[in-house]
């Protein structure tokens, strides 16, 4: 290794710089259209700068270290240098944005080569750096490579099959090709009293993300809190107006308020955020979030323009998820208008009954139960699911209950009323009715009457899943129907069964939305509920028992994407 040179505090870098290097050298490299500069010493001081430099910087003063006559350098930039004056080696930068800007203000792109200076055989005194400007055809290149991401973006949102695929395609595009986390979120139909859309409610989770891998160790960002006073940006957002926000530590308590996010985008190492608003037509549907962490470059606001394209190609794909959302919220309204709050106090027997809503990303669909007391001690209960989705099905499902309730109340027996479900689905759903969709829409069902006095539940099946019983002792068996049609066919060929069912047994009754997921099938998904409901330990009473199924059900993967009901009944043990 070389031996470096130390620069005492009295030496002027220029003197020193005039006294090493002959006349002849610097006249040479003043007339180079190379960009030529030398540092002195471990402070790397400014000691000369050639006049294609000077022209393309300014004349940046002498004497002083290179990292406060440039101001823009980081660590990253002057590093190369230390090695060099600790190695005696040179060391090859291939082309890149340097962080430092030219006399106009833009940002330049420089190729260049850092080698040491000395005498022969002497110390290392500095380091001559020797650039060529390519901002020109990284400027270019960069165009290109931005237009051919939009081109891939667009093509990518115009072949999803829906609009929450594009939406993934989108974010998936994004990192890490512009940003480490890439996430969408979308705005709900929510209008405060101001007529501005209610940006301090609950904060909304976002509706795709994509998560660079380096980033995969610290899992996905924690969810955001509710802020106590808006944020310094919502004003902006509100107006569209896209922004880039720093990550420092003077903006780190703005940005992320609560510790769990401040502590993820510290570890990450963010140091950039931009915010992208959509507003189509006045109205705010959404925006894409960009992070950039480490060694990415900051986001600029001469980024914005870009980016702001990049958003513009999800405003279809956002606008359909907000349509979606609007008629998943009406249908979840309608809904929860048209079924029961709670099953009812029943004497001989207990019950526990539950909704739930799919996910977020997805239109509610049509299940439903009903558990009532028909008065001569016999207790109805039925369950069922429409096909398809959204309002339509939500009414469908409404008319299909109504219907079920009033048979019921009049006793007629299980086979009689699917079938006069059977006839009024396919009178309310046949294709050609005004409002009706196009495609008629059917029904799965299962409705039952059970006795407490004679230990029977007698109940018929319309393509619906088989029944669960839990022994009071534990075993659970799987009690398979007869099969048939769904409602709304008119294939009919009901048939009533008469399962025994004892006190302190517990019943099970279910619609898909349990069981099946992405990657089960509802064959797997049901033997895996019967562990569930076999394995409880003590048996807990019905209400915590189908918080546990749900619960335990919903942990797999790819579970969550339909709804789901569900029944527990058991007789009471002194019947």
């Amino acid at each position: 290794m070389r031996k470096r040179t130390q620069l005492r505090a009295r030496d002027d870098p220029g003197a020193v710089f005039d006294r090493m290097l002959p006349v002849t050298l610097r006249q040479a490299w003043d007339t180079s259209p190379a960009l030529v500069a030398v540092t002195l010493g471990p402070e790397h001081a400014l000691a000369y700068q050639n006049l294609a430099s000077r022209a393309m910087f300014g004349i940046r003063p002498v004497g002083i270290p290179l990292r406060e006559a440039f101001t823009e350098l980081t660590d990253e930039g002057i590093h190369p240098l230390t090695q060099v004056l600790q190695t005696g080696r040179r060391v090859e930068v291939s082309g890149r944005l340097v962080g430092v800007r030219d006399i106009t203000g833009d940002e330049v792109a420089l190729r260049y080569v850092l080698a040491p200076l000395g005498q022969p055989g002497g110390p290392v005194e500095g380091v001559v750096i020797t650039a060529v400007d390519i901002t020109a055809e990284t400027r270019a290149e960069r165009a290109a490579a931005r237009g051919q991401l939009l081109a891939d973006l667009s093509a990518r949102l115009t072949a999803a099959s829906d609009a929450a695929t594009g939406l993934r395609a989108l974010t998936d595009a994004l990192v890490p090709e512009l940003a480490d986390v890439a996430a969408v979120y979308v705005v709900p139909e929510t209008v405060g009293s101001d007529g501005d859309r209610d940006l301090d409610a609950e904060p909304m989770p976002p509706y795709v993300i994509a998560v660079a891998e380096p980033l995969a160790t610290l899992g996905p960002p924690p969810p955001t809190r509710r802020r106590e006073e808006p944020a310094p940006w919502d004003q902006a957002v509100r107006g569209g107006q896209p922004l880039v926000l720093p990550v420092d530590a003077t903006s780190l308590p703005l940005v992320a308020p609560d510790p769990a996010s401040a502590r993820w985008l510290a570890a990450a190492g963010a140091h950039s955020i931009a915010v992208l608003p959509l507003v189509v037509a006045g109205s705010l549907l959404g925006a894409l979030v960009l992070l950039a962490t480490r060694n990415r470059a900051a986001y600029r606001s001469d980024d914005l323009p870009f980016l702001a394209d990049v958003t513009a190609r999800a405003g279809a794909a956002i606008g359909q998820v907000r349509t979606q959302q609007q008629h998943r919220e009406v249908a979840l309204r309608l809904q929860h208008v048209l079924l029961p709050a709670a099953p009812p106090t029943l004497s001989a027997v207990t019950v526990a009954a539950r909704y739930v809503a799919g996910a977020r990303q997805v239109e509610v669909g049509g299940d439903w139960w009903n558990v009532q007391d028909l008065t001569n001690g016999q207790v109805a209960l039925g369950i069922g699911d429409v096909s398809g989705r959204g309002i339509s099905a939500a009414a469908v499902m409404g008319q299909a209950r109504a219907a079920m309730y009033a048979a019921a109340h009049a006793h007629l027996r299980p086979t009689d009323v699917l079938a006069l479900l059977d006839a009024q689905l396919h009178d309310v759903t046949s294709p050609g009715r005004p409002g009706q969709p196009a495609d008629p829409q059917f029904a799965t069902a299962c409705y039952g009457v059970l006795d407490p006095a004679d230990r029977c539940l007698y109940v018929a099946n319309a393509g619906h899943l088989p029944l669960l019983i839990r022994s009071a002792a534990g075993p659970v068996r799987t009690v398979e129907l007869p099969p048939a049609a769904p409602l709304g066919l008119l294939v009919g060929g009901f048939t009533e069964v008469t399962v025994p069912f004892a006190p302190g047994e517990t019943l099970a009754v279910f619609t898909d939305g349990l069981v099946e997921t992405r990657y089960e099938d509802l064959f797997t998904g049901v033997a895996i509920l019967a562990a569930a409901l076999e394995h409880i330990g003590a048996e807990p009473d019905l209400d915590t028992l189908a918080d546990h199924l749900l619960d335990t059900m919903s942990h797999r993967p790819g579970h969550g994407h339909d709804d789901i009901a569900l029944i527990l009944i058991r007789i009471r043990p002194h019947i």
